[in-house]
């Protein structure tokens, strides 16, 4: 998801879940407006992969669902 704020500062989110499949963090990029008008939808595409990578695969995240009972 992209979202511009009204200063032109862009972020493009994933967001990281626990094996349960809730939500635990955010990978979140920002910065100004420019570096987000070409390959959108490319960068969209990679941040969900490599979110959806560290979901599935990272011992911290795994530790932290763990710790929060989740």
């Amino acid at each position: 998801m992209l979202a511009t704020s009204a200063m032109g500062i862009s972020a493009v989110g994933a967001r990281l879940t626990a094996p349960s499949g809730l939500a635990i963090g955010a990978i979140v990029p920002t910065g100004p407006g420019r570096f987000f008008e070409k390959g959108n939808e490319a960068m969209s595409d990679d941040l969900m992969t490599a979110s959806d990578l560290l979901s599935s695969t990272s011992h911290a995240v795994r530790t932290m669902s763990q710790f929060l009972g989740i």
